[in-house]
């Protein structure tokens, strides 16, 4: 539910509420998405040592609240001018982040547990 409104309505915010320039949302779109494609692998691999720990709860809850306050960041920025777009992939990067994490470990949950089950 979070890639949605990030997608279609924070450029659009970004660029006619708050003046970034269009070509400035698309640029940190690209890169921040780029820095969520190589952080992935590495999220699969501490989701994997918390399913054999049995801490996946814990983490879910714990990423579950930074998503929420990097959604929040987000919408709210704090800063104004040419700050605006280093809180933009800063709020972006978190909120993806937090959203990965969530996703990777929530799907290993389920084979993390039988896997170890079954050894």
């Amino acid at each position: 539910m979070v890639a949605l409104p990030i997608y279609v309505q924070a450029p659009a915010y970004y660029t006619s509420r708050l003046g970034m320039p269009l070509s400035t949302a698309g640029v940190i779109l690209f890169l921040v998405r780029l820095v969520d494609a190589a952080q992935d692998p590495l999220f699969g691999r501490w989701a994997d040592t918390l399913a054999r720990s049995g801490r996946i709860p814990a983490a879910l809850s714990i990423s579950a609240v930074c998503l929420a306050a990097a959604f929040a960041a987000l919408w709210m920025p704090m800063v104004a001018g040419s700050a605006l777009a280093i809180w933009f992939a800063a709020a972006l990067v978190a909120v993806y982040a937090a959203h990965s994490f969530m996703n990777v470990t929530y799907l290993a949950w389920g084979p993390g547990s039988r896997a170890i089950a079954m050894v």
